[in-house]
């Protein structure tokens, strides 16, 4: 049945640093050689996806087709950049749907860069603030659960990833469900050995959820340099369709259907209640699931699309990778604020 969602995205956080009241915000602090957002976004997009409001109309049409018509459970609030580089806009998206009895898990994404910051973690800093109005789920950005890893892919210079330990349990401390959202990508977890060492370090906390997926690259090369750039480090990085095959393999032969699966999720999704090799071991919620990839005749056939995605501007899609498949185009106060800064250029 089409028009059914499994979540709504609403996109945060400008592309580039711009002002918002009186404070810089947007941008993003990482540094990823896989950056999604660049080999996605077509460089004369930027300007309108620093927009640094709310628009507060079209994300109240979103919520009525991905949630009240669309049966979705949950609002994941993303980034093209970082979204939590904005935390008033964040803050006021969440007060806002509070307000107006959007009672769905709500779910933040995040590379994690910022939010072990005194500004977020201190006594009614942000990330009290977001839990008062009603985020749940912290989603966590990871290529592995080694810090030197992460500080590979993501840091550039000096910068060090947070301790991820000290995030995850800082995070759970304050309330939140925590989400390691696990990329595999060359030379980090690439191998079966490789996902059951993550699982095990999983399984140290109070039940942290585990999706991992594969780095995937849009079908056809962007044609600007910068998406082409990351359009090639991932296709020299990602793995291979029997790496893949070999870490599924080796999840089903470690499970027994249906005991240890917890849900069929969409676009082939599984979600397993893992409990390792010799089955000895304290279940571990695993998510096997693929990328941004863009599956049409999927979605027909299951009759759920994976979600609706709401950019602060006002624009509403259904899919990343499309700029012409769009519901509703930006919205008026965002074309003003792109006026009124192309003429700030002139």
């Amino acid at each position: 049945m089409v028009g059914q969602y499994q979540s709504l995205s609403i996109v945060a956080g400008p592309w580039k640093q711009v002002e918002y009241r009186g404070n810089k915000v947007g941008g993003c602090s990482a540094a990823c050689n896989g950056c999604v957002a660049l080999m996605t976004t077509n460089p004369d997009e930027y300007l309108a996806l620093s927009f640094p409001g709310v628009d507060y109309d079209h994300l109240d049409l979103a919520v009525d087709m991905a949630i009240t018509r669309g049966n979705a459970e949950s609002v994941i609030i993303t980034g093209k950049r970082e979204p939590t580089k904005h935390p008033q806009q964040v803050s006021d998206i969440l007060e806002h749907l509070q307000r107006n009895g959007v009672n769905v898990v709500k779910e933040i994404q995040t590379n994690a860069l910022d939010i072990m910051q005194p500004a977020y973690v201190d006594r009614n800093g942000w990330l009290d603030e977001w839990y008062d109005h009603g985020l749940r789920v912290v989603s966590l950005s990871v290529v592995d659960v080694e810090d030197r890893a992460n500080t590979e892919y993501f840091c550039r210079g000096d910068n060090k990833y947070p301790n991820l330990e000290n995030t995850v349990t800082t995070l759970q401390n304050k309330g939140f469900t925590v989400r390691l959202s696990l990329i595999m990508t060359h030379p980090y977890v690439d191998t079966p050995d490789d996902v059951e060492r993550v699982v095990d370090y999983c399984r140290e906390f109070d039940q942290v959820q585990l999706s991992i997926r594969p780095m995937r690259r849009t079908r056809d090369p962007p044609n600007f340099p910068a998406g082409k750039k990351v359009w090639d480090w991932v296709g020299k990085n990602t793995l291979s369709e029997a790496e893949l095959q070999k870490i599924a393999d080796h999840i089903t032969a470690n499970t027994k259907a249906p005991d240890d699966i917890s849900e069929y999720l969409a676009h082939d999704g599984v979600l397993y209640d893992y409990k390792g090799p010799k089955r000895n071991k304290r279940a571990q919620n695993l998510a096997f699931i693929d990328c941004i990839t863009h599956q049409p005749e999927k979605e027909m056939a299951d009759g759920v699309r994976r979600q609706l995605i709401y950019y602060t501007n006002g624009r509403i899609s259904r899919d990343w990778t499309h700029r012409s498949n769009f519901i509703v185009d930006i919205g008026k106060e965002a074309r003003a604020w792109i006026a009124h800064e192309l003429a700030k250029k002139k």
